[in-house]
């Protein structure tokens, strides 16, 4: 039978690219959902601007009335594929994750979106944020996609479709900004990874790529195509030349039966 395309043949890695920071590697250390709760523990002593904290705090209490299984939350910006920046808090639970919108002048919360940790495909590792990718679109279509899908050439759906990416608020009082990301990635990898085997049946475990990396699996997988197109169009310049070898010889033998017989 067929394999996959060829650019989806270079398949993610299985390793996640985090640092080695004491709390990164406590959270992955984990084996349990109660252990990964002890580990983040040293997260919520993080002390953000007033209204920040104030945020973070009111988030976790409004996810909690439908969730009781919250882990933990940070105070990011939202990037959406708008390139529209918008300051939320990412709430962190056992099945899910939740980007709430909190009014620090009204001191309440506005909305909020979930998205089950079943649908994230990966996780890309930026110099300032963490880009995470869905199975599903998050938000509205951005134009350029919308034009895309319409006037562009069709191409094959990857892992890398849909995305927001999250740009953790630096505290007043914790890491800076390229921990910040790894302690992210580690919690929501480390959440996927427990909910998964929690799970029947298990989903995939979203890896941890670094934009470098990310852009290595890419170039593979266009190289792939690449060969693929050469080995195709060969195969079937090969096809035809078969078919005019077959032809000329069939023409030559009708020739021969076609002309008297000398004696």
């Amino acid at each position: 039978p067929p394999g996959p395309p060829p650019h989806l043949q270079t398949q993610l890695p299985t390793t996640v690219s985090l640092g080695d920071d004491p709390l990164v590697s406590s959270i992955m250390a984990t084996t349990s959902f109660e252990e990964l709760t002890e580990a983040l523990k040293d997260v919520d002593k993080w002390e953000y601007a007033d209204e920040l904290s104030t945020g973070v705090s009111r988030a976790k209490t409004y996810v909690q009335g439908s969730d009781k299984q919250v882990l933990t939350a940070f105070s990011v910006s939202s990037i959406n594929e708008w390139k529209m920046y918008q300051k939320r808090i990412l709430v962190v639970s056992r099945t899910a994750f939740y980007r709430v919108a909190y009014n620090p002048k009204k001191g309440q919360i506005d909305h909020y979106h979930m998205t089950k940790l079943s649908g994230i495909r990966v996780f890309e590792k930026t110099l300032t944020g963490l880009k995470i990718f869905l199975t599903e679109q998050d938000g509205n279509t951005s134009v350029a996609k919308k034009l895309g899908s319409w006037f562009g050439k069709k191409q094959e759906k990857d892992e890398f479709e849909h995305v927001r990416e999250y740009l953790p608020a630096v505290p007043t009082a914790g890491p800076a900004v390229d921990l910040l990301v790894d302690v992210m990635a580690a919690t929501l990898h480390k959440a996927a990874e427990l909910c998964s085997k929690a799970t029947s049946p298990p989903f995939t475990v979203p890896t941890v790529l670094t934009t470098e990396s990310k852009k290595s699996i890419l170039a593979d997988r266009k190289e792939a195509a690449r060969l693929e197109a050469e080995r195709i169009e060969k195969e079937a310049s090969t096809e035809e030349l078969k078919a005019a070898l077959a032809a000329s010889t069939e023409s030559r033998a009708f020739d021969n039966l076609a002309k008297p017989m000398r004696r």
